[in-house]
């Protein structure tokens, strides 16, 4: 596990958790604050999280096999 990544879960309006939108991969190199977003398994789910105003977009990609993870910054709640 990644000790500098945050664990992000999507929620029922009832506050049960039904999705991990976060990706962990250990060998990534992010920093603190940073996440990978699970976006080739959840498409569209990066527009739903920055349009909310949960993480802003870094620009930047991790390649795992086929796949290519965004890595985004939280946002300060």
């Amino acid at each position: 596990m990644n000790s500098n990544q945050t664990v992000i879960h999507a929620m029922t309006e009832e506050g049960e958790p039904f999705a991990t939108v976060s990706k962990c991969l250990p060998e990534s190199h992010i920093i603190n604050g940073e996440n990978i977003v699970d976006e080739p398994n959840m498409p569209g789910i990066l527009d739903v999280l920055v349009c909310h105003n949960i993480v802003v977009d870094t620009g930047r990609f991790i390649q795992m096999g086929f796949n290519q993870y965004p890595v985004v910054k939280m946002c300060e709640l």
